[in-house]
């Protein structure tokens, strides 16, 4: 026998051990480890798919945070600004189209009723600007903003700026593929 058979015969002997005891396995926990096995694979398998999902969906919730906080950074200041000098009710029609819901219904009213009358009779101009905010929560569709606002205002009687600061929780609800308005609550 050359050194090569001499140094394989070990080998040979436990292959031939583990295959001798192999076939001694009874078929029914030969059938127990696969389907634990298999079990196994499904649950990696479900594992996967949900942290793939919660992963998506934390990508999905940072960007609807950041898309509706820019919408309504955007979009609270041109709802809250207005130039009684101008055609309010021209002025105020481009601005319910940044409403959604019962709230594009109420401040509708709300505007026609009081504000745009008020504002012509008295000439007043508000200019609303963002100080500070913030997302407060997401949801499906919507997001909750708080916003520090500064209104700056001025009219036919009280001529000289009049400076007002305000705190306001601003839901915003996706539309689309846009972000508006649906709803102002002081807070």
């Amino acid at each position: 026998m050359n050194t090569l058979s001499k140094s394989l015969s070990p080998l040979r002997r436990i292959g031939s051990r583990l295959v001798h005891r192999v076939n001694r396995v009874p078929a029914r926990r030969a059938r127990i480890v696969f389907a634990a096995i298999c079990l196994l694979g499904v649950v990696a398998i479900a594992a996967t798919g949900y942290l793939t999902y919660q992963v998506r969906l934390q990508d999905n919730q940072r960007d609807d945070r950041a898309q509706a906080l820019a919408a309504m950074q955007s979009n609270v200041p041109k709802l809250l600004s207005y130039d009684g000098n101008n055609d309010l009710n021209q002025e105020f029609a481009a601005k319910y189209d940044l409403l959604t819901g019962k709230f594009r219904e109420d401040f509708t009213t709300l505007t026609k009723s009081s504000i745009i009358p008020a504002a012509a009779a008295h000439r007043i101009v508000t200019n609303a600007k963002i100080a500070e905010s913030g997302v407060i929560s997401v949801a499906d569709d919507s997001v909750s903003v708080l916003m520090f606002i500064n209104q700056t205002t001025t009219s036919s009687e009280e001529p000289a700026p009049q400076l007002d600061g305000s705190r306001v929780k601003v839901t915003a609800v996706r539309s689309g593929d846009q972000w508006k308005i649906g709803g102002l609550q002081p807070v």
